[in-house]
């Protein structure tokens, strides 16, 4: 049986193609994909900026802590003590305050903590997945404290607590 002829048609050419004007040339594309990317290097600097920005807030929130707990140490220490250490040139009156660690803070050349001298402690703000300490915080710290009956003439009677604190971390 023989096959029908095909109906008449005219050949396919670049001239009788339909012209579609929604497509984009080369230079659109690369133009197009360079803005792209530096909008994404430009959040990704951003997000890491302010991850990096949360944990410094961390690590001196962490610090401003210490030093509030130190300073409410001191303040729950008996009067006489603190007198005794206001009043010591020689820096024998030991502090008796307690690190984070739970061992009787010493100073840093591991000596009587007294009024004056500078303390170092280490804590550690992170584990990794197999529960070793990462993210040190360095603390140091320096009580101060003031007779304030020798330093007003008798017109008070008290003392003043001052807390020096640093800390330093590397994130």
């Amino acid at each position: 049986m023989p096959y029908p002829s095909p109906p008449e048609c005219e050949p396919i050419t670049r001239q009788n193609l339909p012209q579609s004007k929604s497509a984009f040339s080369l230079i659109e594309v690369a133009v197009g994909i360079t803005i792209f990317s530096f909008t994404i290097v430009g959040i990704l600097g951003l997000v890491f900026q302010v991850r990096a920005s949360s944990e410094e807030i961390v690590y001196n929130n962490t610090a401003l802590t210490l030093a509030q707990a130190y300073l409410e140490q001191m303040r729950s220490s008996d009067f006489a003590t603190l007198r005794a250490a206001a009043l010591d040139t020689s820096g024998t009156v030991d502090l008796n305050l307690i690190s984070s660690a739970g061992t009787v803070l010493t100073d840093t050349s591991g000596g009587v903590f007294a009024n004056g001298d500078w303390a170092t402690e280490t804590i550690m703000l992170d584990e990794d997945a197999e529960g070793n300490p990462r993210q040190p915080l360095t603390f140091r710290l320096r009580p101060q404290v003031v007779d304030l009956w020798s330093t007003t003439g008798g017109a008070a009677d008290g003392v003043e607590i001052t807390l020096w604190y640093q800390s330093s971390y590397n994130f």
